[in-house]
C-alpha cells in the first residue's frame, strides 16, 4: 500500500493550521488543514474529519466489494454499477 496506514487522528491546533491530521503509531503529520476565513472553521474542521477517516473508508470499501464481487454478486447482476463506482473510489483513493 502506498500511502501512510491508519489509524489516522485529528490533532487540534492552537492557531494555524486549524488541524493536522496524524498517523497514530508514529505521530507523523499526514495533512494540515487550513481555513480561508474565520466564516469556514466548521468546513475545515469536516474535511478533517473526512481525511482522517479515510484510511478506514477505504479498507471498508475494498472488504464490501471484495464481498460483493465474490458471495452476492450472481444475486444482484443489476446492481453491477455499484461495484464499478466503489472500484472507481478505490483506484482514485490509491492514486493507480
Amino acid at each position: 500500500m502506498k500511502h501512510t496506514p491508519g489509524p489516522w487522528i485529528i490533532d487540534p491546533a492552537e492557531d494555524l493550521p486549524l488541524a493536522v491530521i496524524q498517523d497514530v503509531p508514529n505521530g507523523y503529520g499526514i495533512a494540515e488543514i487550513y481555513r480561508a476565513n474565520i466564516n469556514n472553521i466548521a468546513t475545515a474542521k469536516a474535511n478533517a474529519a473526512l481525511i482522517a477517516a479515510a484510511p478506514d473508508m477505504l479498507e471498508a470499501l475494498e472488504a464490501i466489494t471484495k464481498l460483493f464481487q465474490t458471495e452476492y454478486f450472481p444475486a444482484f447482476n443489476e446492481n453491477l454499477h455499484i461495484v464499478g463506482q466503489a472500484n472507481k473510489a478505490i483506484t482514485k483513493a490509491k492514486g493507480t
